[in-house]
């Protein structure tokens, strides 16, 4: 009974996000991986070290994520996966996440003096996460890896988020305020707490293609209590109906108290015909993931990143 009324106290704690971190970090594995420099979609060209992590989180289960570190980072960047979540922590050559339009770049963050940290599925989720992505819970267990990080560096942390993790960014963001802000890349928006309902709705958008972000969340997340600095990229050729912006406008109203927001805007990019989801006009290997586009979206970050 004590044990449970502890672990709530402290994950009610850091769900306030106070001003200093109070949980007690557990570090459950700790492993230095090496660095296949094969099948990349771009070149690994900075000296990097890798670590395998795992991490109790409050709720008392695994969060596991890997660090890429190089010499006098600018910076950490922590990257969520788009979708279900899932990729292969341990694959260490490019194919690990290459659907993924953040995944298959990181490189281009290491090589511009950037940590990559790469968050996977939760122990209890491994089957994906969907409607987790808007919980206390999932926060909770980012924000343990957020205060790893805090411990370790000095520098600054953003989080970015693709197409469905940039629903997990934004829910952090809202509650943690010691991230220096978030990156948010083609970020799914719908407006239904149901996730069998939203599926479906989803399949409508699709077929319409290209409805208005007027009037909607981002995950039902109450945006307007995000206050750290936004970057939000989208590209003008994304056919994704829940990710695709019809006015800049409505980004600006989705996060009227941010420190500071900054709207990106690209257009082109490549899709790949295919019944494979991933290939879909809602994939990362599309328009909606930057393919064949990346380098030149990912500088446009990078240039708000140094500024």
């Amino acid at each position: 009974m004590k044990k449970n009324l502890t672990a709530k106290i402290l994950f009610a704690l850091l769900l306030i996000g106070a001003s200093i971190y109070t949980y007690a970090l557990e570090i459950v594995k700790e492993e230095s991986i090496s660095i296949d420099k094969s099948k990349w979609d771009f070149a690994i060209e900075a000296n990097v070290e890798s670590q395998y992590m795992e991490i109790k989180t409050p709720r008392g289960i695994i969060q596991p994520f890997v660090i890429q570190s190089v010499n006098k980072a600018k910076g950490n960047i922590v990257l969520l996966n788009g979708g279900k979540g899932n990729i292969n922590l341990k694959e260490t050559s490019g194919k690990a996440g290459r659907a993924n339009f953040l995944s298959r770049s990181r490189n281009l963050f290491l090589n511009a003096g950037y940590n990559i940290i790469q968050v996977y599925l939760p122990q209890d989720k491994q089957k994906g996460m969907y409607t987790f992505r808007t919980s206390n819970e999932h926060a909770s267990d980012l924000q343990v890896v957020i205060q790893y990080l805090k411990e370790k560096y000095s520098t600054p942390i953003w989080v970015a988020g693709t197409s469905f993790s940039g629903v997990s960014a934004v829910n952090l963001a809202t509650k943690d305020n010691h991230i220096d802000g978030i990156i948010l890349a083609a970020v799914t928006v719908y407006d239904e707490p149901n996730e069998s309902k939203w599926k479906k709705k989803f399949k409508q958008r699709v077929k319409k293609l290209g409805k208005s972000y007027q009037n909607m969340k981002i995950g039902l997340v109450d945006t307007s209590l995000v206050k750290t600095n936004v970057i939000y990229l989208h590209n003008k050729a994304d056919k994704c109906a829940t990710s695709k912006v019809e006015n800049e406008s409505d980004i600006v109203t989705i996060f009227p108290n941010a420190n500071n927001l900054k709207i990106i805007s690209v257009d082109g990019g490549s899709h790949i015909n295919s019944k494979d989801w991933k290939r879909t006009i809602c994939g990362g290997l599309s328009e909606h993931g930057f393919y064949k586009i990346e380098k030149k979206a990912i500088q446009l970050v990078l240039n708000e990143l140094n500024k």
